[in-house]
């Protein structure tokens, strides 16, 4: 939740940065291959938008690793983690930054009966393993 929060504050953080010629900045952000990221491309100005994607990209990155790392999920730890990834996925739609799709499809497995997972379409092996895995009951 604390990440979501100061996420939302980040667009009025770093407007100083960008109200003025900031080369340095400019310059920076001219190095970096936006294509990398879902729903941008390479031919986006140095701006506010730029970084702020930059920003929520790497931490839903980060998310992605701590929620693998996870050995095993309770129902109402299953139910928490739902949450949590919702509450994140929201913030960064109001921000109006795409979701990974790691974060996509870690959704769409929480939110699946665990007995429906192996029928779950489009989602990379792996990551339908490691979330059936946690989920399974010891």
């Amino acid at each position: 939740a604390v990440v979501s929060t100061q996420s939302t504050g980040l667009p009025q953080q770093l407007e100083p940065f960008f109200t003025e010629e900031n080369t340095p900045l400019d310059t920076a952000l001219k190095q970096v291959h936006f294509s990398q990221f879902p729903g941008m491309t390479d031919d986006v100005e140095g701006d506010a938008f730029a970084w702020l994607t930059c920003i929520c990209q790497s931490t839903m990155f980060s998310l992605v690793e701590v929620i693998l790392r996870i050995p095993s999920l309770t129902g109402p730890g299953c139910k928490q983690l739902c949450s949590d990834v919702s509450y994140i996925s929201n913030v960064m739609g109001a921000l109006e930054i795409p979701l990974s799709r790691d974060i996509t499809d870690i959704s769409r497995l929480l939110n699946t009966p665990i007995e429906g997972l192996e029928g779950v379409d489009g989602v990379p092996k792996y990551l339908k393993g490691k979330i059936a895995a946690m989920r399974r009951p010891n």
